[in-house]
């Protein structure tokens, strides 16, 4: 990582050494190794996307913001697409809307 250089928007999170991107069967096959080996639900990168868009919804509520962090152009995709309803969070927010009522 001491040789990344930023390049402007397109900056990777998952950089090779040429700060270019990784190729996505490498990518899921390294994390479905480690996901196996530590005796974690397999999940993709990309099923990492949803978890994170969720999470991040959940903490902020702030969906325009997660429509541009994502680089959707239709709000509906974001909304209908990458918000997905978490049990156990649904159930904390009902608790803390209860203790505020």
């Amino acid at each position: 990582m001491a040789n990344f250089e930023p390049q402007g928007e397109k900056q990777f999170i998952f950089p090779n050494n040429k700060n270019t991107f990784y190729n996505n069967c490498k990518l899921n096959a390294w994390l479905k190794r480690f996901q196996t080996h530590h005796g974690l639900k397999l999940v993709s990168v990309h099923g990492l996307r949803h978890t994170c868009v969720t999470r991040l919804y959940y903490q902020t509520k702030d969906v325009k913001f997660i429509q541009y962090f994502l680089g959707h152009t239709d709000i509906t995709t974001t909304i209908d697409t990458y918000i997905h309803c978490i049990p156990e969070l649904s159930n904390l927010l009902v608790k803390q809307f209860n203790h505020t009522a």
